[in-house]
């Protein structure tokens, strides 16, 4: 353009700037716009001799100058040209202060081989027409010299004829294509500018040619691939085609299309009556019912609303409130849940689907909502129908692998994806998907050929999980590099897939490809992918961005929630349609492929499940003793931060909201930190220690070694030693399911659960594993849960009626160094004869296997529930035979029960369950626990049922037993949250029995709370002062 230096110069004149104040001002406009910020500090060469007494010294006295540029505040290019001549000004005033000077006052961080304070440097040189001479000598070009970068970029302007742009730059940092876009970026910018003074700097374009050519292509994913019939009629097309194929596999039957056809078709007739925007719900786990349903919902014309019967029943209620479905689908399992529910079964009968507009609903699913209350997403059979025909997975004689529950929507894949196709689905039970070596058994029994699953799903096969048939997807959270790549080494191939629920599942699709860290790909058929800034115009490729994704896929939108869908389901200045604000921020990289960048607000991925913390900072403001919380995410978990201690927060939480939404950690403040505007400031609050630095011991053997690191890869620590207590360091139940299985993965030993809680350091673990002592039995009436020093005063802990005395382990990390830890537990346990009939045989025989350990010296006795009444017993025996009982702790214990139907509901109750069934039998509490998959569920069958026996015999115990005083003083623990069986003051009934003080210690949870890890932070400190 012929005219642009003289219209800059224009510029420059009307605002009494010079021309390089409209090259710097320029200069740092294209740096912010590619997202360096609003405060663009360039560094410029000054010549060094203000000072009159250099004029005749030959030398080199140039200084470098920093120009500090504030673009904050949306100003025009004019505004922007008023504050750098200000503040160029300024700085060249103090030109010959040295830059070495200026670097050691401000004392910012250093890095290796990056420059101090910018890295960004603008030079100006003005060239005289015509060659001339100095000193006599004639003035020639100076041959190009490659040196070493001194910083990221160089920009020279050359004033002279012509007028030339220079830019230098690091070549580790910057490919020439990439450096020649910046500079055709910038020639575009300074046209705008020219052109447009007064525009807002934030609304000048950028893009150079290249920049929308390469947009245009990247952007469109092509026409949606629709038409035709219905998926569900397709299916019926593929049962008519092949009646005999296999259409679904679970628990080792199968259901050919025609059975499935012909089941669906029953179940449609039974809805008869039904149409479009009625809801049904299915409440039902992975199975053959499952498909029934959902393809009898669709035949019949209604859609469909998952409500997983995992999630806790306040949130499924608030569903189903917001809703409103016209029937919900149960089996015998969740009829508990929903009494009026029916059934996925009808009289057989031909059914024929009625007509259906496009634009009728399909399914409704709920996400996570940011105030509290959660929004169902209402997915049209159009955009339903333009997904699977984008996405196609498994045709003839392709099996799929279903792992994932109705309620997360990439289970429509799953489902639907096969049938329309002649493929098979193999449901996968929940038992199997939780445990990596059954779901690695069920791929090569199945003979699996494509499986859809979340990383974090992924990342917990075993490596000898049979692969190399298999097509792998995987989406739902940031696939890791070290994932993809050994995904990629094992499987035919691997897909990255990216999408949100408002836009029918997946959007977009990347193959992984060896080394090269996965991407999000490029938009799928139909779909559009726009990476666009503040004022919705297209980020030039290579800068971020907010993501919005448009096209045939973008759902209705929000349940009648008309405000929020119009905030994030927006007009489409592109095309005239709609597209939806991701809220994720991204990028376009040079081989045009998305690259995730994390999320504009404050929404995370956890476990492929989309969270927003506001959800769950609402929900727990709700729990007693809650003021202030704030949730965020760290290393893939969620952490709450309060401001007072809140030990019952975990548990309010996961009564009320799915388990991946319950934060791992609460950590305490003083107070939140907020920002100058009052807002909770995120990224001010401290990293929570979700590890704890253990060390001890060094390992002996390779074994110790081995077993010290899978022990702090489990917890989360730093280096374990041989001696550090798995529960002092923090484990739990949960974690021994996890420490048995990498203990199996990583060294090939196969402990029961059940032994690592007698064997809890890697010394006493690596000799069970390696033949020597054996450990201790983990069913024993008595368990030594840590020996001590031998110099202070023992703890007996006493168990609920259940009889396991583990949950007392964590106990460890709070005591005094050397106080012996002891558990007792029921004999019930571990024999089947002499067994004691009443309270007063069980505490006589528990008082002599104390005596056996301590015969002499004080004693310190605590009991949870049932065991609070037993060690009452113990402490009036032993003190009558003049023991010196320094402690009895009594955790909520009620001083009778009455027996009844519901001792086995209230045995899981008082383990801290959700009783799906008040009327349950012994066997149907073996078959509940079982199916849980925590350290309970993980002993043998025959255990577990030792397990309730106990109980139900201490239930019966306990509601004939009579007490007598006991001379000492008692410190009585009073859970204060309701909780079903456990309500009320329990400390109040004890007062006649009790001749000294009766302490009363009041602490917010519920009764099968008291020694969880939010608890023990209260009660282990308590226990702690008083041994």
């Amino acid at each position: 353009r012929p005219d642009l230096v003289g219209a800059l110069r224009e510029l420059g004149r009307t605002e009494s700037a010079s021309l390089f104040m409209v090259l710097h001002a320029a200069l740092a406009t294209l740096l912010s716009r590619l997202g360096a910020g609003d405060d663009i500090p360039i560094g410029t060469p000054a010549s060094g001799r203000a000072d009159p007494v250099l004029d005749d010294l030959v030398g080199f006295f140039v200084n470098t100058v920093v120009l500090r540029t504030d673009l904050s505040g949306a100003p025009t290019f004019t505004e922007l040209l008023r504050r750098v001549r200000e503040s160029d000004l300024a700085a060249f005033e103090h030109a010959n202060l040295p830059f070495q000077q200026v670097v050691e006052a401000v004392n910012p961080a250093r890095a290796q081989g990056r420059n101090p304070l910018f890295q960004v440097m603008l030079g100006y040189l003005r060239r005289p027409a015509g060659r001339g001479t100095v000193l006599g000598l004639p003035v020639g070009e100076a041959p190009a010299v490659a040196a070493d970068p001194k910083v990221d970029l160089n920009v020279t302007f050359v004033d002279g004829e012509p007028f030339e742009v220079i830019l230098e730059y690091d070549a580790g940092r910057f490919r020439p294509a990439t450096a020649r876009r910046l500079v055709d970026r910038l020639l575009v910018l300074l046209g705008e500018v020219a052109d447009r003074p007064d525009r807002p700097v934030g609304e000048a374009r950028v893009l150079a040619g290249h920049d929308r050519a390469d947009l245009a292509r990247w952007q469109d994913g092509g026409p949606p691939r629709t038409g035709g019939q219905p998926w569900y009629e397709r299916f019926s097309a593929q049962a008519r085609l092949t009646p005999d194929a296999d259409a679904c596999v679970f628990a080792g039957e199968t259901m050919s299309y025609a059975e499935l056809d012909a089941a669906s078709d029953a179940f449609a007739a039974r809805l008869g009556g039904l149409g479009p925007e009625d809801l049904v719900g299915i409440a039902l786990p992975r199975s053959a019912a499952l498909l029934v349903a959902v393809l009898g919902v669709a035949k019949a014309g209604a859609a469909y609303l998952p409500l997983d019967p995992a999630f806790p029943a306040e949130r499924l209620r608030f569903m189903v409130a917001d809703a409103r479905p016209v029937a919900i689908v149960v089996d015998e399992r969740t009829r508990e849940l929903f009494p009026e529910g029916i059934t996925p079964s009808g009289v057989p009968a031909s059914f024929v689907p009625p007509p259906r507009d496009p634009r009728s609903a399909a399914y409704v699913i709920y996400t996570s909502g940011s105030t509290g209350r959660p929004k169902g997403v209402v997915v049209t059979q159009r955009d339903l129908e333009c997904f699977l025909a984008a996405l196609p997975v498994a045709g003839p004689g392709e099996r799929l692998l279903a792992v994932t529950t109705l309620s997360f929507d990439i289970s429509v894949l799953e489902l639907m994806g096969p049938l329309t196709a002649g493929g098979c689905v193999v449901l996968a039970s929940d038992a199997e998907v939780r445990d990596p070596h059954m779901l690695a058994g069920l791929l090569r029994r199945e003979r699996v050929s494509v499986m859809q699953a979340t990383p974090s799903l992924w990342s917990t096969l075993p490596p000898e999980a049979e692969l190399r048939g298999v097509r792998v997807l995987a989406g739902g959270e940031a696939l890791p590099p070290s994932l993809a790549r050994d995904l990629s080494a094992r499987a035919v191939s691997v897909t990255n897939l990216y999408g949100p629920t408002e836009v029918t599942v997946w959007a977009t699709a990347a193959a992984v490809r060896g080394d090269e860290p996965p991407t999000l790909g490029r938009p799928l058929p139909g779909t559009t992918a726009y990476v666009l800034d503040t004022a919705l115009r297209p980020a030039p490729p290579g800068v971020a961005g907010e993501l919005y994704l448009g096209g045939a896929q973008v759902t209705r939108g929000y349940l009648r929630r008309p405000g929020l869908t119009a905030s994030r389901f927006v007009a489409d200045p592109f095309t005239g349609g709609r597209m939806y604000r991701t809220g994720d921020l991204a990028r376009w990289n040079g081989g045009g492929e998305l690259e995730f960048l994390g999320r504009a607000d404050h929404q995370v991925k956890v476990r492929g499940h989309r969270v927003e913390p506001g959800e769950i900072e609402a929900v727990a403001a709700t729990c007693p003793g809650v003021s202030q919380v704030a949730v965020v995410a760290r290393q893939d978990r969620l952490v709450a931060y309060v401001t007072a201690p809140a030990p019952a927060l975990r548990d309010h939480l996961a009564g009320r909201l799915p388990s991946w939404m319950v934060p791992s950690a609460v950590v305490v403040l003083d107070e939140l930190p907020l920002t100058p505007n009052g807002k909770v400031d995120r990224a001010a609050l401290p990293e929570a220690d979700l590890t704890q630095t253990a060390g001890g011991a060094e390992p002996r053997t390779r074994t110790e070694a081995a077993v010290c690191a899978v022990l702090g890869e489990v917890l989360g620590t730093g280096p374990v030693g041989v001696d550090d207590d798995f529960f002092a360091l923090g484990g739990h139940s949960l974690l021994l399911v996890r420490l048995a299985a990498a203990l199996r993965a990583r060294l090939g030993a196969d402990l029961p659960v059940a032994d690592l809680f007698a064997a809890p350091t890697a010394a006493a673990l690596a000799r069970r594993i390696s033949g020597g002592v054996p450990v201790a039995d983990a069913m024993a009436e008595l368990l030594t849960l840590r020996p001590g020093d031998g110099t202070r005063t023992p703890l007996f802990c006493f168990p609920p009626a259940g009889g396991l005395s583990w949950p007392f382990a964590p106990l460890k990390r709070y005591l005094p160094d050397g106080v012996p830890l002891y558990g007792l537990q029921s004999p019930r346990l571990s024999r089947d004869s002499g067994l004691p009939a009443t309270m007063d045989d069980l505490a006589a025989e528990y008082a002599g296997l104390i005596a056996g350990v301590a015969p002499g010296g004080p004693l310190a006795l605590l009991g949870w529930s049932f065991g609070g009444a037993v060690a009452h017993k113990v402490a009036v025996r032993l003190a009558a035979e003049g023991r010196d009982i320094r402690l009895l702790g009594m955790l909520d214990t009620p001083v009778e029960v009455s027996g009844g139907a519901a001792d086995v509901a209230a045995l899981l109750a008082e383990m801290g369950y959700r009783v799906p069934d008040a009327r349950m039998s012994a066997a149907d509490a073996v078959a509940f626990l079982r199916s849980m998959g925590d350290g309970v569920a993980a002993l043998e069958d025959e255990q577990i049922e030792r397990v309730v026996e106990s109980y139900l015999a201490g239930d019966r115990m306990m509601a004939r037993a009579r007490y007598d005083v006991y001379p000492g003083d008692v410190l009585f623990v009073d859970a204060t949250v309701p909780e079903q069986g456990f309500a009320g003051a329990a400390s109040k009934r004890w007062r006649p029995y009790v001749a000294g003080e009766l302490r009363v210690a009041e602490i917010g949870c519920r009764h099968s709370e008291l020694l969880d890890a939010g608890t023990l932070e209260i009660l282990g400190p308590l226990l702690a002062r008083l041994m």
